[in-house]
């Protein structure tokens, strides 16, 4: 939850080693699956998708990988949630700590075209990405689709863009 609403690196980081015992056996895994997908664009040296100059992929391959991924109800569950309430634990003591997501659409700052109901979606921003948008939406016959908006320079820009994505 808190990898995907609230873009938590390393969360992400986390379940790469509790996975597969370490980050970059993890990042093998994610390469060989990312070429079993025919994310072809794509090359992973991360498990979070900070910078690395030989981290790179294309909107395409994110395409197929969020494709694939909205087949999972759990996936869809947790990208729709506009916030996480998560339980850590160290040793005898615990506290509860609260995310907030970083898709605008979720906290109601920009609305979507009448007509658009928003299923979910995932944020990225990088200084040599832009900001970065994915959604999954479904439209008033029921149609769903992915929308994505790449390099957009402003979180402005980018849900600007991604209203008149979904207008058209």
């Amino acid at each position: 939850g808190c990898m995907l609403v609230y873009s938590g690196n390393d969360t992400s980081v986390a379940l790469a080693e509790h996975i597969s015992g370490s980050e970059a056996e993890y990042v093998s895994l994610m390469n060989q699956k990312a070429e079993e997908l025919g994310m072809f664009s794509s090359n992973f040296c991360n498990s979070h998708g900070l910078p690395d100059d030989n981290h790179v992929t294309s909107a395409y391959d994110i395409y197929l990988i969020m494709q694939k991924l909205f087949y999972f109800e759990e996936f869809l569950g947790i990208i729709e949630l506009g916030s996480i309430d998560v339980d850590v634990f160290r040793g005898d003591s615990s506290k509860t700590l609260s995310f907030t997501s970083t898709n605008q659409f979720l906290w109601g700052t920009y609305q979507l075209p009448e007509g658009i109901t928003l299923l979910g979606g995932k944020t990225g921003t990088t200084n040599k990405a832009g900001c970065c948008l994915t959604l999954y939406v479904q439209d008033e016959n029921d149609n769903c689709y992915i929308a994505e908006i790449f390099g957009a320079a402003s979180y402005e820009a980018l849900y600007t863009s991604m209203i008149q994505l979904l207008t058209h």
